[in-house]
């Protein structure tokens, strides 16, 4: 059962289960049974997943670790490895983020760049510019999208 504190603004929650298992890896999960946290037309309780996937919307790698670590300390089956921690941000996780591509593009007429923007094996061309424009406009591009992104050239 909910019980209230008698001193701070917070409510304890009785029924709280913390469980692991090797067939999703990557997922612990953090499940609470407790009858008076319900929502209609589902179980009582609730479920929250600490995933150590940079690519999963449940990706929190210190509450993953945490759980990790309780369950190591219990003997309870746990993830070998530790999730590495790094920024949650989408647009700051490592290796999911946007890059920018540069290639030099040459013909009769003119030299000049043809400039992608890269998210994993998806490849958009943004723009082509004239030679002289190139590094500018992928430096504001950069800019726009985030302080991190990197500019590759080929």
């Amino acid at each position: 059962m909910a019980t209230p504190s008698p001193q701070g603004n917070y409510v304890t929650l009785d029924g709280m289960q913390v469980w692991w298992t090797p067939d999703n890896p990557d997922e612990i999960h953090l499940t609470i049974s407790d009858p008076d946290l319900n929502h209609p037309n589902t179980e009582p309780g609730m479920r929250i997943v600490f995933s150590a996937n940079v690519r999963s919307a449940n990706y929190h790698p210190a509450n993953f670790n945490r759980c990790r670590q309780l369950l190591m300390k219990y003997g309870k089956p746990a993830p070998a490895e530790p999730a590495v921690e790094g920024n949650r941000r989408l647009d700051r996780r490592p290796g999911t983020g946007f890059h920018i591509e540069m290639a030099l593009r040459q013909t009769e007429k003119r030299t000049s760049y043809n400039i992608y923007l890269v998210n994993g094996s998806n490849r958009f061309l943004c723009n082509n510019r004239p030679y002289e424009q190139g590094e500018a406009y992928a430096q504001g591009l950069r800019r726009a999208l985030t302080p991190e992104v990197e500019i590759i050239e080929s």
